[in-house]
């Protein structure tokens, strides 16, 4: 799905300059219309971006 691409393409950097707003948008875009990749990439984001959630060991 396009919408999902351009969602890789901003949130990540690969072709354009990076832009993690747009690429976040793009991929609610996509799983709006049923993407699962977009979810998962949605969610690799958020990973990278935030952590993994919830408290981390020291």
């Amino acid at each position: 799905m396009v919408l999902n691409a351009l969602g890789v393409a901003y949130a990540f950097g690969r072709g354009v300059d990076e832009d993690i707003e747009t690429g976040m948008a793009y991929f609610d875009r996509a799983i709006e219309y049923g993407s699962e990749a977009a979810v998962r990439n949605k969610a690799m984001l958020r990973r990278s971006v935030f952590g993994l959630g919830g408290w981390k060991k020291r």
